[in-house]
C-alpha cells in the first residue's frame, strides 16, 4: 500500500498512527540557513539499535492501527546501507499491524543505485523531498544544492507526495514565484515558514500579505491546484471546534517516540540531543499525557486557536516551554488566516455547485462563511 503523507500536522487526525522515529545519523552533507540541529556528529545507530526498537514499538499496547517508520537524520541517506539492512529485517518478519517507511530527504544523495532500490519498492518506502522554490531561493536556503537533486525522480516515483518548502526570512519576498515554480514542475507543496528564525521584522508581515495575495489570484485562476499548506488552513473549524484551551495538537511523546542512535527514546526528533545538545529531554522525564503542559494561557480567546499550528520542540527551544509560542509567528499566522478566508470568499463566489451539495457540503460551506466574517471581524485588527 502506498501513503501519501509526510509530517504529521496540526488539523490531522494523526491518533490511529504510531509514529516511530530512528535517528540512524547525525551527520549531515549540507548546511541549511534555518536547520535547528546544531549539534551534529559523526555517530550513526547500529542496527541493533534500530531492530530492538521496532520490536519493543510493535508490541506495546495502543489504540494505533498502523506503524510509520521515519528515518531522520542528518541526511538520513547517508546511511543507505543501514536503512536497506532495517527495511529488509523488517519485511522479512511478521507484525501485528500494518507499516510503512518515510524518510524526508534533501535529495542530493539519491541517485543511480539508490534511486533503482526505491524504485523497486516505492509502495512501501515513501521519500519526502525538501525543495525550497526556484533555484536561486533553493540554493539561498540550502547550500547551493538545487542542481545535486534529480527532482523528475521523485515527481515520477510518488507524484501524488509533496514536496516540502521551507520558507526562510531571505526568500519570503520570492514566496509566490517559488510556489508558482513548484507547482509548474508538478509537485503539491507543503510549505511553512521556517521555525528558529527571527521573524520578528515588521516588514515580514508586509511582505507575507503581498505574497499571499499574489497566491490567492493565481489559486482563484487555476482552481484545479490544490494550495499549498500556507493557505490551506480549515477555517471552518474556527467556529465549531469545542477543542479544550489545553489540549495537545499532535501526538508528540504519546504515539511519537523518535530513537536515537544510542537508542535512548525522546518525545519527538526536536527533543534529541542532535537539536537540544545537553539539554535534551527524554521521553521519560516529562508526562507528555498532560495537555497542561503544552497550553499556552496567552492564547486563550484567541479565534484562530482551533487551527493555529506551533510546534512543541521548537517552543522548548527558543523559550525552554514547550507551551510558549512565539508570538512573531502567531501574528505571520494571523496573515495566513485572513489570506485563507479570502481565498475561500474567492472560492465560494466562483462556486457553481450550491444546487447540488449534499447536507454535508451545505452545512461546511455555512460554517466557512461564519468563519471568514469572525476572521473578518476579529483577526484583521489584531496583525499590527
Amino acid at each position: 500500500m502506498a501513503f501519501y503523507q509526510s509530517e504529521p500536522y496540526f488539523g490531522m487526525d494523526t491518533s490511529f498512527r504510531k509514529y516511530v522515529q530512528l535517528t540512524v545519523t547525525q551527520r549531515c552533507n549540507l548546511n541549511c540557513i534555518y536547520c535547528y540541529e546544531d549539534h551534529k556528529s559523526k555517530k550513526t545507530m547500529p542496527l541493533a539499535v534500530a531492530q530492538e526498537a521496532l520490536l519493543r514499538h510493535f508490541d506495546m499496547p495502543g489504540a494505533h492501527r498502523e506503524v510509520q517508520i521515519d528515518f531522520f537524520g542528518g541526511e538520513p541517506f547517508l546511511e543507505f546501507d543501514l536503512i536497506k539492512e532495517i527495511c529488509n529485517w523488517t519485511w522479512d518478519k511478521q507484525w501485528p499491524k500494518p507499516y510503512f517507511f518515510f524518510a524526508t530527504s534533501n535529495g542530493t544523495l539519491i541517485h543511480g543505485a539508490t534511486q533503482a532500490w526505491l524504485t523497486k519498492y516505492k509502495d512501501k518506502f515513501l521519500v519526502g523531498l525538501s525543495l525550497d522554490g526556484t533555484r536561486e531561493m533553493h540554493n539561498s536556503n540550502r547550500s547551493k544544492s538545487f542542481d545535486m537533486i534529480d527532482w523528475k525522480f521523485f515527481l515520477k516515483t510518488w507524484p501524488k507526495q509533496p514536496v516540502k518548502m521551507t520558507i526562510s526570512t531571505k526568500t519570503l519576498p520570492s514566496l509566490y514565484e517559488g510556489i508558482k515554480f513548484l507547482h509548474e514542475l508538478g509537485f503539491a507543496i507543503e510549505g511553512n515558514l521556517a521555525y528558529g528564525l527571527d521573524w520578528s521584522d515588521r516588514r515580514n508581515i508586509d511582505s507575507l500579505s503581498t505574497q499571499l495575495e499574489r497566491l490567492i489570484s493565481y489559486y482563484v485562476t487555476n482552481p484545479s491546484i490544490e494550495p499549498c499548506r500556507i493557505l490551506s488552513m480549515d477555517i471552518s473549524r474556527i467556529v465549531t471546534s469545542s477543542m479544550p484551551r489545553a489540549k495537545k495538537l499532535c501526538g508528540v511523546g504519546t504515539n511519537m517516540v523518535a530513537v536515537d542512535v544510542d537508542g535512548q527514546e525522546y518525545p519527538c526528533h526536536l527533543f534529541e540531543p542532535l537539536a537540544l545538545g545537553d539539554g535534551a529531554v527524554k521521553s521519560a522525564e516529562v508526562d507528555f499525557k498532560n495537555p497542561r503542559l503544552f497550553h499556552d494561557k496567552r492564547c486563550d480567546g484567541c479565534a484562530l486557536l482551533p487551527i493555529c499550528p506551533t510546534c512543541y520542540g521548537i517552543n522548548f527551544r527558543e523559550n525552554g516551554s514547550a507551551a510558549a509560542r512565539n508570538k512573531a509567528i502567531c501574528t505571520l499566522t494571523r496573515v495566513r488566516a485572513v489570506a485563507c478566508a479570502k481565498l475561500e470568499a474567492a472560492r465560494l463566489a466562483a462556486s457553481s455547485e450550491i444546487p447540488d451539495e449534499d447536507e454535508v457540503a451545505a452545512a461546511k460551506r455555512l460554517r466557512t462563511i461564519r468563519a471568514i466574517k469572525t476572521i473578518q471581524s476579529s483577526v484583521v485588527a489584531t496583525i499590527t
